[in-house]
Parts: structure tokens; C-alpha cells; sequence
């Protein structure tokens, strides 16, 4: 039964203080990464038989170390390629990024639509690297980097594209020239999570939020020719997800229903069509709920939401159909992607090792979502809801050291289920 609408602004100074237009880009800090990895302290072992001597990790914000839509030092080092070449007994040089970050993370709860610094999360800022860092880096990896900004760097017209590139990479270098540059005997390559990461907004339109398989391949079949031309002895490629719905971020319309009693207090009315028409629709929570809850706040009045997709609109709704073509292309990439490690003899492993593992994606909680101060997606993801927190970096550091020592038999140790088994 849904309680009286009288009760609906009882979140609403929290509410309004920062949720409007709440957008998120694609960065992290020790304080919104989640739990910490216990990594550090248990792998001290192996010598990755000097592999790792002169590693360079390349690919998107996921290798960055960005959390909670913030990349900073903290998290940057509990990214997956500094703990697997921790787990080699080797310590990679970082584009160690200062206080507070570019972009800022989130601050909890999300309620407050706020950053850690108290700006609205709706803000963007880029602070500079920390003193003595010299660039590039053996992580060159960029936030929001797709497969043809590592070939030939930003478009020189986007400040905040820009902005990224430049506490990763000197003016002029690109991802790929700053791999060749340190000549590397092993290289890690993590890209296509970008290439549709645009359909976040409910929009699934081909060249806009979505890149065509036939673009994606020709570009990343450049990209592993610039990594084979250095030669290294050891390469790894990263391949996708099978569902975007395994992104915790997104919630179905069942979901949301199950929460119903809950939602009412932050001001979201749903209706039926939650559970029934629209029940299989996915809904992008971090941003709808927030917006609606923000509206809600402000104008003192209930939002009713069906979960509805409305056609050709930034609503943070993706249909069935919409889910199905994004997965396909999704299957297109990830089969591309093994094909080229199977064909050039690199190893390979997926970020599904991560979002589709057991215990990872928890029962959604509009509670947690809003109000949470630990873990609003559980432990594994950090504050947006899609980005890993340091423990969710642990398990792709853990199944990266499985794929290397499957093809070259590095013997790095694993202990990928003493960390679940802990969930």
C-alpha cells in the first residue's frame, strides 16, 4: 500500500541540494572506491619472470582506476594492472592524479548530488597530477577513452576529452605512441566498453551512442598491429560482458516495482506498468531515480513513472529490443576480441570475470541507492554503479594473472576464490 503523499518531501532538502540533472562521465578516490583490495598484502610471491619489468597497461577508464565517476590517486592505485603487476612482485609507475580528481568522485549517500569536495555531481573539474609524476606512464589507459582516440588522441575541440588525456599522456602522445615509446616486454589492452557505453541514455542510435562492429574492428585490428610491431613477449586482451544489464547501474522495471514502498519516500509514484508492460524494460537508477526524486524535491510533488521507454528521448530507458541489439553487438565484439588473442597467441580474459560473476550485481535497494555511506551497489562496484570498486579491480587483476598463466605460464598466484568466498 503506498503511504500518504504527505510524507513524500520527508528526503527533500537532501534531495534537492544537488541532484539536477544528474549525469555521470566516467572516473575514482580511496574514499568512494568501496571496500579495499586485500591484495596488496597477500601477493608478494611471484616474479611474473620479469614480464612485468616493463609492463604497459593501455585501454579505458576501467584500467584507468576510475571509481565513483572519479579518477584519483587512491584509486588509481588499486586499479587491476597495478594489483596484477603487484601480484608479479613488480610496482608500475602511475599518472597519479592530486586531490580531489579529475572528475571529482561522488560523495555519499547519492542523495546529496554532491562530489567530495562539495561541488554538484553534476560539475566537472580535472585537477593536475601529483608532484614529481613524469608522463607518460606504464598505465596510459584514459577515462572514456574509445579505440580511436588511443590511435590518434581527443577531439582538440572537447575540453573535458582533453582535460583526461591530459593528467594520462604529454600534449601530442596518444595511447598507443606512449606504449611504443617505453618498448614493453608485456602490454595490456582493454578497450570496447566505450564504443556503446552511450546507450546509458536510453538512446541506441548507430554512430552516436553505439560504434558499428565493422568500425570497432578495423580500429582495434590497428590498435593490435601498433602492439605487435614492439614485439613484447606477453600481451592480454580484454573482451565484454554478455548482457548490459549485468552493469548493476541498470535496474528493470520489476526491479524499480519491488521498491515501490520505498521509492515513495523520495517522491517516485510508480505504477503498475512497472510490473507488467514495462517490467522487462531496463532503467538506467543512478540518473532516472535521481532526476525524478530532484524533481519530486523541488516542485513538492509526486512523480509518477511507469518505467516506460519513451522512442527517440534521453530517458535512460532501454527497451528489450534495445537490450537485444545491444547485446549482439556486445557478442560481435567480445568474439572479435578473443579471435584476435586466439590468432596472434595472446592471452585473453573478460570483464564479465567481474560483472558476471556470482555475488557481484546484489538485490537492488532504492534505501542503498539513496542514502547508503559504504556500498550503494555492493562491495565489488563503486558509488555509479558501473565502475569496479577496489575489490571488483581485484577480480579482473585476478582473472588477467589466470589468462596469462594459462598462455604463458607465468605462475602468478590467484586466490580470485578466497576473495568471492569472502563476499
Amino acid at each position: 500500500m503506498l503511504r500518504s503523499p504527505r510524507r513524500i518531501p520527508r528526503f527533500a532538502p537532501a534531495v534537492a541540494a544537488g541532484l539536477a540533472a544528474f549525469t555521470l562521465s566516467a572516473c575514482g578516490d580511496d574514499v568512494a572506491t568501496g571496500p579495499r583490495s586485500p591484495i596488496a598484502a597477500r601477493h608478494e610471491s611471484s616474479e611474473g619472470r620479469g614480464y612485468f619489468q616493463r609492463y604497459v597497461a593501455m585501454g579505458t577508464s576501467i584500467t584507468a582506476g576510475v571509481a565513483s565517476d572519479g579518477l584519483i590517486a587512491a584509486s588509481q592505485r588499486q586499479a587491476w594492472p597495478a594489483q596484477l603487476a603487484h601480484m608479479g612482485h613488480r610496482e608500475i609507475s602511475l599518472p597519479l592524479v592530486a586531490w580531489p580528481g579529475c572528475n571529482v568522485p561522488l560523495a555519499l549517500p547519492l542523495a546529496s548530488g554532491r562530489r567530495i569536495d562539495g561541488s554538484p555531481a553534476t560539475s566537472f573539474s580535472c585537477a593536475g597530477n601529483e608532484a614529481g609524476v613524469v608522463l607518460p606512464t606504464n598505465d596510459v589507459a584514459v577515462d572514456g577513452a574509445r579505440v580511436f582516440e588511443a590511435l590518434d588522441g581527443p577531439n582538440p575541440a572537447d575540453p573535458q576529452r582533453v582535460a583526461k588525456h591530459g593528467v594520462i599522456l604529454p600534449a601530442g602522445m596518444t595511447q598507443v605512441s606512449a606504449m611504443k615509446l617505453q618498448n614493453p616486454k608485456l602490454v595490456s589492452a582493454e578497450f570496447g566498453a566505450n564504443e556503446l557505453l552511450g546507450v546509458r541514455s536510453g538512446l541506441v542510435v548507430r554512430d552516436v551512442t553505439v560504434v558499428p562492429i565493422e568500425t570497432f574492428r578495423a580500429q582495434y585490428d590497428q590498435l593490435l598491429d601498433e602492439v605487435a610491431s614492439v614485439n613484447p613477449k606477453a600481451v592480454v586482451l580484454t573482451g565484454m560482458i554478455s548482457d548490459v544489464g549485468a552493469f548493476p547501474a541498470f535496474r528493470s522495471g520489476a526491479e524499480l516495482w519491488a521498491e515501490r514502498g520505498a521509492l515513495v519516500n523520495f517522491g517516485i509514484v510508480l505504477t503498475s506498468e512497472c510490473s507488467t508492460t514495462n517490467a522487462g524494460n531496463l532503467i538506467f537508477a543512478p540518473v532516472k531515480l535521481l532526476l525524478l526524486a530532484q524533481t519530486a524535491a523541488v516542485t513538492r510533488a509526486p512523480q509518477f513513472y511507469g518505467c516506460a521507454d519513451v522512442p527517440g528521448t534521453q530517458d535512460y530507458t532501454l527497451t528489450p529490443a534495445d537490450r537485444a541489439t545491444v547485446n549482439t553487438l556486445l557478442a560481435q565484439m567480445d568474439a572479435h576480441i578473443q579471435q584476435q588473442a586466439e590468432a596472434r597467441g595472446w592471452a585473453f580474459f573478460r570483464l564479465g570475470d567481474l560483472y558476471e560473476a556470482p555475488g557481484v550485481r546484489v538485490q537492488y535497494s532504492a534505501l542503498q541507492q539513496f542514502l547508503s555511506t559504504e556500498a550503494p551497489y555492493g562491495q565489488f562496484i563503486s558509488f555509479d554503479g558501473y565502475h569496479p570498486s577496489a575489490l571488483g579491480q581485484t577480480m579482473l587483476a585476478q582473472a588477467a594473472a589466470r589468462a596469462l598463466n594459462a598462455k604463458y605460464g607465468m605462475e602468478i598466484p590467484t586466490l580470485l576464490e578466497e576473495v568471492v568466498a569472502g563476499n
